[in-house]
């Protein structure tokens, strides 16, 4: 499902579970690099904090923001949307719910799309009738004139420009509104 090298790259797609499971990964390494991290500050001292274990965290964190990157570039991806769309998660309030459920809970595009095949499709599985999806404007169009061309036109009468409007003062008989309800 997920090769090491895909990991890295930024091209291609990846469905909602390979997002989640990423994510997922990433909190569990995380939590095991906390839990070492403190286990060996303890030993030494909590005020002693060596510099390669900084160091280990400066690398891993910057790891770790590489392939969440990656995970979130390939899954707008998968929404057909550009990795522009990645910026939505700094608007204030409103962006990280929409990345949430845009990301997390709305499926991809069905089939290929511009950025590559469904995600876990075979390679060279991609054709042009899997980008097809189907829809011809060609036949569109000549439905839209031949539906258009079976409607008869009507007159509809047109009030002279010097015609003032006339305007009911009164309102309607049997109740309230525009329609006279009761």
């Amino acid at each position: 499902m997920l090769s090491l090298d895909s990991l890295f790259s930024f091209r291609g797609r990846i469905g909602r579970a390979g997002y989640w499971l990423v994510g997922f990964l990433q909190l569990v390494l995380l939590c095991i690099a906390f839990g070492v991290t403190i286990a060996a500050a303890s030993a030494d001292g909590l005020d002693r904090i060596s510099s390669s274990i900084v160091a280990v965290w400066v690398l891993g964190g910057l790891v770790f923001c590489w392939i969440g990157l990656a995970a979130t570039v390939k899954r707008w991806h998968d929404r057909d949307k550009s990795a522009w769309w990645i910026l939505m998660g700094a608007v204030p309030m409103i962006g990280p719910l929409w990345v949430l459920i845009e990301l997390g809970f709305l499926p991809g595009t069905p089939g290929g799309n511009r950025f590559g095949p469904t995600p876990g499709s075979p390679i060279g599985s991609w054709s042009d009738a899997e980008v097809d999806d189907g829809f011809d404007p060609d036949a569109v169009v000549s439905a839209w004139k031949s539906a258009s061309a079976a409607v008869p036109a009507v007159a509809v009468p047109r009030r002279a420009p010097h015609q003032p409007v006339v305007r009911r003062t009164t309102p309607p008989a049997g109740g309230f509104g525009r329609r006279g309800l009761t």
